[in-house]
């Protein structure tokens, strides 16, 4: 897949969370990224490995930094006093990546986005990075409910027990995984 469908992909996200009025943080955008492409299908080229702050993709911060620099995107600054830090919303020249015969991948793909923002694009990027860290753990390692759990306790020591069982409860009524954690 080309990167101009990354690009479209990319600002489509963006516009929506902001008529949701949802922040999207750069982490956000990664999380939301993954969950599309693993759990919906929707093709990317972006390959993602766990990190800091759940499943990352080197390219797609990559590709960020260039929308931004180009005023697809905007990232604005906030301090408060609902949100800190940064959010992604669509540039003055957001328009630019819908040109050319890129319709047809939004029309297969843009009901899977609305669906993972309906789902996801309230959540903070906290709670967005333990899912994505879980369906990113789920479809590496297997499906046993303890497995999953230790694993996040390993790599992710911040998280309480309660915060691990309330996002593996709510993930596994997901007709991609439904059933398929086991006990």
């Amino acid at each position: 897949m080309g990167k101009k469908k990354d690009f479209v992909l990319l600002v489509k996200i963006c516009e929506l969370m902001k008529e949701k009025d949802y922040n999207l943080s750069k982490i956000s955008l990664q999380q939301l990224v993954y969950i599309l492409q693993q759990l919906y299908g929707v093709e990317s080229s972006y390959e993602f490995k766990l990190y800091t702050y759940g499943p990352y993709s080197t390219e797609l911060t990559e590709d960020l930094d260039e929308l931004v620099s180009r005023n697809i995107l905007f990232q604005e600054y906030c301090r408060g006093p609902v949100y800190y830090g940064s959010r992604l919303l669509p540039g003055e020249n957001y328009r630019q990546v819908y040109s050319g015969d890129y319709r047809t991948y939004l029309e297969q793909h843009e009901e899977k986005i609305k669906q993972v923002i309906q789902l996801f694009g309230r959540y903070s990027a906290r709670k967005l990075e333990l899912r994505a860290a879980l369906i990113y753990l789920y479809l590496k390692y297997g499906v046993e409910r303890e497995k999953l759990q230790e694993e996040v306790r390993f790599i992710k020591p911040y998280f309480r027990e309660e915060e691990i069982q309330e996002a593996l409860l709510e993930l596994e009524e997901f007709p991609e995984i439904k059933g398929k954690i086991k006990e």
